[in-house]
Formats: structure tokens, C-alpha cells, sequence
């Protein structure tokens, strides 16, 4: 059973925080070779350390015989070509900039507590966002205590390495999983985001925005997750202009779940290379989502293709120019 749905799954995809992950119990490592299905991620083996990780049926790369035929390492320098960066609680996405911000812990017995809990005060944190571009639609994703990313940013090193092995890849991984795969659905883990175990995730969608309309984010982590938002439009907006709306969505936190097995940190979203077509975000690049699988129809999901059909989904990679937002 999964903890959200697939189309919330593809609107983070969306966001440009690479694939959502609904399951993290196996940890993520870079050169990580495999595929996605049912919002899981699926090793098949290891191309940095073929012999030090386990593949998902648990057994050990310690042969030949669990590599592809001609296999070769990829190799990094671990000093110069892994970087890793702090996400703040609240990462802007598309067309939405923060003026100001608050935050208060509310003492015990009083605040939005929860239902099943009443007992439980809730962490009060308070932001506002300014809506910025003239598309009408924005995005955010929110953390209670940050997150972290780490990834490769030797990036045409791993477009030239997945390019040339990607076709043993797919003869090996079909052979070994008893799935039938294709090219484009293996995928090389250039990078990973990780929260506390016991951490909720929300994602917000803003419609009809106009430059100027504030945000008021009141939030309250508890038990129950708990979360809101108050808009306030731009004084003077015509009353024939769609009035602005916002859509939210919280991720609650598995940890109670005895599916899943907890631990400091879980892994959120994969970061990585694929040979499909691919969107550009700010910083990041994405997968194209169909409209029918987005939780929120409408949000901007244009962009530059990368020109050799590789998508890095997160990373400054500098031959690659973004035409849709600069993140803050």
C-alpha cells in the first residue's frame, strides 16, 4: 500500500525534485543502475561499487555474474564531484518568492492541535510568499526541518558512460528482474534528497495568481500533519479575473507504518539519468508528465529539451538553459 498516489507522485516529478520515492527501506546510493514501478525504486546493481551493495534480492554484487557482460566502474572523485546542499523548509519552485517570514513555537495547550491528538501543541510557522511571472500558476514544495540533497555534478562524464553501456544494461536488468525493460525505463541515480524518518512533506499549487498576490502560509506539523494556507489577493483585482486559488497536498510521515522500516533518514526523490526527453526547471530537469497524471493540471510544464535526450533531474548543469523560473 502505497502512502500517496501516483499522480501527487508525478506532480513532485513535476516540481523538479526528481521521481518521488513511496518507499525508501533500502538506502539509495549514487551509481545506483535500476528502475522505477509502483513508486518504488528497483536496484538492479551498483556501477560505482559493484562488489560493496546489494542488489533488492539481497545478494551481494560479489561476482561477474550480478554486472552486466563488458561491465565497467563508473568512476568519480569523491571530493570534487559530489555535492551536497541543505533545502530549506520551504524550497520555491515555480513563480512564487518569499518577502517575509516568521517563525513561533506555540505554547503547550494552545494553536491547531490535533484531532486524534488534542493534547499534542502544534509547531506554528508562518511565511509569505509574493507571486512573481505572468503564467498564473506557481508551485512549492514544504519540509518542516529541511531536507538534503546529495548529488554528482560531473554530469557530461555520466552522459557519456550511461550513452555507452545503457544497451547491456537493459538486456541485463530484463534478465534479471523476469521484467521486460526498455531503454527508457532504466534510470542511473546521479543524486538523492533525504528527510528525517519522522518527517511530513506538503506541496502546494497556486492557480490564477496574479504578480503581487501574497500567500500567507500558516502551518502546523503535528500528529495529524496538520496544514494550511491563507491567500491574500492583490487589492483592486477585477471581479471578472478567476479568483485565485490554491490546491495543498501533505505527504504524511510512514515511520508508524509497519511497512516501513524506520530509520534517521529516508530517502524522498531520486535524482537522475534516463535516455528519454526531458523538462527543464530552474535548476533542475524533469520528466515530461502527461496532463491526465498531474494531481494539478495547469502547472507550467514547459522547458528546454537536453539535446543528446539525457535528463539530469537535479544539478547546475551549465550547457543546459532554463526558460521557465529562477528559483529562490
Amino acid at each position: 500500500m502505497a502512502y500517496f498516489s501516483e499522480d501527487f507522485a508525478e506532480t513532485l516529478v513535476l516540481l523538479g525534485h526528481g521521481r518521488a520515492l513511496w518507499f525508501g527501506e533500502e538506502p539509495v546510493q549514487l551509481g545506483d543502475v535500476g528502475f522505477l514501478a509502483a513508486g518504488s525504486f528497483h536496484r538492479v546493481f551498483n556501477a560505482v561499487h559493484p562488489q560493496g551493495v546489494q542488489d533488492d534480492c539481497g545478494t551481494a554484487q560479489s561476482s561477474r555474474a550480478h554486472v552486466p557482460k563488458n561491465f565497467e566502474p563508473f568512476r568519480y572523485d569523491e571530493t570534487a564531484d559530489v555535492q551536497q546542499t541543505k533545502v530549506s523548509e520551504c524550497e520555491c519552485i515555480v513563480n512564487v518568492e518569499r518577502v517575509d517570514d516568521a517563525v513561533t513555537q506555540l505554547p503547550s495547550g494552545t494553536g491547531t492541535t490535533s484531532s486524534t491528538s488534542p493534547e499534542l501543541p502544534a509547531r506554528f510557522l508562518g511565511h509569505q510568499y509574493q507571486c512573481i511571472g505572468d503564467s498564473g500558476d506557481g508551485a512549492m514544495l514544504l519540509f518542516d526541518d529541511g531536507a538534503t540533497t546529495t548529488t554528482l555534478v560531473c554530469h557530461a562524464e555520466i552522459r557519456q558512460y550511461v550513452l555507452k553501456y545503457i544497451p547491456e544494461w537493459t538486456s541485463f536488468a530484463t534478465t534479471k528482474s523476469g521484467t521486460k525493460l526498455k531503454v527508457d525505463d532504466l534510470i542511473f541515480v546521479s543524486g538523492y534528497t533525504t528527510i528525517s524518518a519522522t518527517q511530513p512533506v506538503a506541496c502546494v499549487a497556486v492557480h490564477n495568481a496574479q504578480p503581487g498576490d501574497i500567500l500567507s502560509f500558516r502551518r502546523s506539523w503535528n500528529s495529524s500533519s496538520m496544514f494550511h494556507v491563507h491567500t491574500q489577493p492583490t487589492p483592486g483585482r477585477s471581479h471578472s479575473t478567476k479568483p485565485l486559488s490554491v490546491s495543498e497536498r501533505v505527504i504524511p510521515c510512514p515511520a508508524a507504518s509497519k511497512e516501513y522500516n524506520t530509520s534517521s533518514e529516508r530517502c524522498i526523490f531520486l535524482h537522475y539519468y534516463s535516455v528519454t526527453a526531458g523538462r527543464r526547471f530552474g535548476r533542475r530537469v524533469v520528466r515530461k508528465v502527461p496532463e491526465h497524471l498531474r494531481l494539478f493540471p495547469g502547472v507550467p510544464s514547459t522547458g528546454s529539451a537536453l539535446s543528446d535526450g539525457l535528463k539530469p533531474c537535479v544539478g547546475d548543469d551549465s550547457d543546459v538553459q532554463s526558460e521557465v523560473c529562477t528559483p529562490c
